[in-house]
């Protein structure tokens, strides 16, 4: 009798034991569980603050994209009345040199006895 009653009272330790051991294991995976939910929502925060600097980059992009675009424009106008430009001083020059030939021409002309 004393051997089954020590039989039982083992028994019921390692049912204690076990019970013991499937709470610690509960603990630890409500504390995992936890842990990952903390970083699950980190990482939540953080993809929308990366979201949000990522809309602002592409408007930053879109922007500095349209900038670029005026510049050309302006480039492309401040080219055509560059030429202009160059094109009248020639015409000046050419008038000049025209003016200067006719000058030449008629002292030339007023050498030669009529």
């Amino acid at each position: 009798m004393l051997r089954r009653r020590i039989s039982e009272v083992i028994t019921k330790l390692d049912e204690v034991l076990v019970k013991r051991e499937e709470v610690a294991t509960c603990s630890n995976n409500e504390e995992s569980l936890s842990s990952l939910k903390e970083r699950l929502e980190l990482l939540i925060s953080e993809n929308h603050h990366l979201r949000d600097l990522l809309a602002n980059k592409e408007r930053e992009v879109n922007c500095l994209s349209l900038q670029v675009s005026e510049a050309a424009e302006k480039m492309k106008e401040l080219c055509e009345e560059r030429r202009m430009l160059l094109d009248a001083n020639q015409e000046r020059e050419h008038k000049q040199q025209l003016e200067s030939m006719a000058v030449n021409i008629r002292e030339i002309l007023d050498r030669i006895p009529s």
